[in-house]
């Protein structure tokens, strides 16, 4: 189930995860918050949440968001 404070468009569009507080997060978050709690994985995760990698992490993503279409024959998203 998506939930009601996430459409099917916006869920497609990028990763997200829902805590289990209920809260939801997406892209380099949504995957830091996965990595977590994934045994050999944490070290990553609490490194991707970490200030200083924070905004690093957010702009890795967000290219990947752009050029994630060419690997599927798609035409990438305009910047």
């Amino acid at each position: 189930m998506l939930g009601a404070d996430l459409p099917r468009a916006q869920a497609l569009g990028r990763f997200h995860v829902r805590l289990a507080d209920g809260r939801l997060v997406d892209g380099a978050a949504g995957f830091a918050a996965l990595w977590q709690v994934m045994p050999g994985w944490r070290w990553l995760g609490r490194l991707v949440q970490w200030a200083p990698v924070r905004p690093v992490a957010a702009l890795a993503y967000a290219v990947f968001l752009r050029v994630r279409p060419l690997w599927r024959g798609q035409p990438a998203r305009p910047v």
